[in-house]
């Protein structure tokens, strides 16, 4: 899904488009997988154990079958959710701010200029630096919210990238100012 051009400014350019890594994915889909096969193995033994057991020890296996199948149910609405923030969920990095926006039917967003940001961090884990990818923390000099990227690729890169850009847009509005009028 691409990002909507309309919401930038006449002069503004995206330098960077981001989206969330599909490492989102791999973990919600191997629960998924992991609780399908328990609720199926459970429910196929099912006639073994029914034939098998009193009232008490049936009771307690459709229990375990219930639970292992609300269970997969929920972890497949992670899936659907997780899928749905791949593809909707963008971050971007324009000549003059900072973007993050996320939706479909409702949009949510929040941007910050370059001028504000006074710090980026990044943090990977063992996992991310292995498959490059991490989160990166980008707060305002002013009170305003931190923007979170999180799970993007080439996470360190990115942030060497933004703080380049920053200090391209400084060198621009120093010499913007410093600039002799002309009459």
């Amino acid at each position: 899904m691409s990002f909507p051009e309309d919401v930038l400014a006449p002069n503004e350019a995206v330098r960077i488009h981001l989206q969330p890594h599909r490492i989102g994915l791999i973990t919600v889909g191997v629960r998924f997988t992991i609780l399908c096969v328990i609720a199926l193995l459970l429910i196929t033994n099912f006639e073994r154990v029914a034939g098998q057991t009193g009232d008490l020890e049936l009771l307690l296996f459709l229990v375990a079958v219930l639970v292992a199948a609300g269970f997969a149910i929920r972890e497949f609405a992670r899936l659907v959710g997780a899928l749905l923030r791949l593809w909707f969920t963008h971050y971007l990095v324009t000549t003059d701010r900072v973007v993050w926006h996320y939706g479909f039917l409702g949009v949510r967003g929040s941007d910050m200029p370059l001028r504000h940001v006074s710090s980026i961090s990044y943090r990977q884990t063992l996992f991310g630096r292995l498959l490059n990818y991490g989160e990166l923390r980008i707060e305002a000099s002013i009170d305003t919210a931190a923007i979170l990227f999180r799970d993007v690729q080439n996470v360190r890169q990115i942030r060497t990238e933004i703080y380049r850009l920053i200090q391209e847009r400084t060198r621009q509005a120093d010499g913007d100012q410093t600039a002799p009028e002309h009459s």
